[in-house]
């Protein structure tokens, strides 16, 4: 993720000198290029809508799920056991994946992963190493943060503002996916086996209460700084 992050912001920032010191709009007229520029009121407004609208929605999301949660009415937040916010086209694409040996690749013997579901797991030495990855509101919830986070710093005008602020999103949003991507495995996946099968997850499954306020990241957020 960083090596991709560094190369997307180096590409950004090489285009951003081109133009400012070698563009010459008298030997480009009416290229790709030039048209892009005569439409970038548009391109512009159109990406500064779209992080306006992901970050009034995201953390407006979260923002009422603390509410809710400060005011003791937790049948009103946004959950898996209130107002629910399923990912239903994800959970759609899990399913088809998961089919897929008997229905759209009736060829193939086994699905491309044990995460899409099946019910199966991989456990060595008493530890689960992989099993199916279940999606919720709480998912759902995280999944406009990184729409969020992947729309920052494209909405500048100026060629600078536009380097600086895309490196700066571009450490937020890895650094989203990061927690996300951790708290999740060691909440759904990551676990111990009894010898009866009872699975433990190191976090106790917590990411689909805890995950849907911003306290609930502030914690764990906390808490991993103080595992180190």
């Amino acid at each position: 993720m960083w090596i991709g992050g560094f190369l997307i912001v180096g590409a950004a920032a090489h285009a951003a000198i081109f133009m400012v010191r070698d563009y010459d709009p008298t030997t480009r007229y009416n290229d790709l290029l030039d048209r892009v520029l005569r439409h970038h009121d548009a391109i512009i407004s159109h990406l500064n809508w779209a992080c306006i609208f992901l970050g009034f929605h995201s953390f407006g999301l979260y923002i009422h799920n603390d509410t809710m949660s400060a005011l003791g009415r937790p049948q009103d937040m946004f959950s898996d056991t209130a107002i629910q916010l399923q990912p239903i086209f994800a959970q759609w694409v899990q399913n088809t994946h998961a089919l897929a040996p008997s229905v759209t690749a009736p060829g193939t013997t086994t699905s491309t992963s044990l995460t899409w579901g099946g019910g199966e797991l991989i456990a060595v030495g008493g530890k689960v190493a992989l099993l199916p990855i279940p999606l919720g509101t709480a998912d759902f919830l995280v999944h406009h943060i990184h729409a969020f986070t992947i729309h920052g710093g494209t909405c500048q005008v100026s060629a600078w503002d536009h380097v600086f602020l895309g490196l700066f999103w571009m450490y937020n949003a890895i650094s989203v996916v990061i927690f996300h991507f951790s708290w999740k495995m060691q909440s759904d996946v990551w676990g111990t086996i009894s010898d009866q099968g009872v699975v433990t997850h190191i976090t106790g499954g917590n990411f689909a209460q805890s995950s849907i306020t911003i306290n609930g990241w502030l914690g764990i957020s906390y808490g991993h700084r103080h595992l180190r």
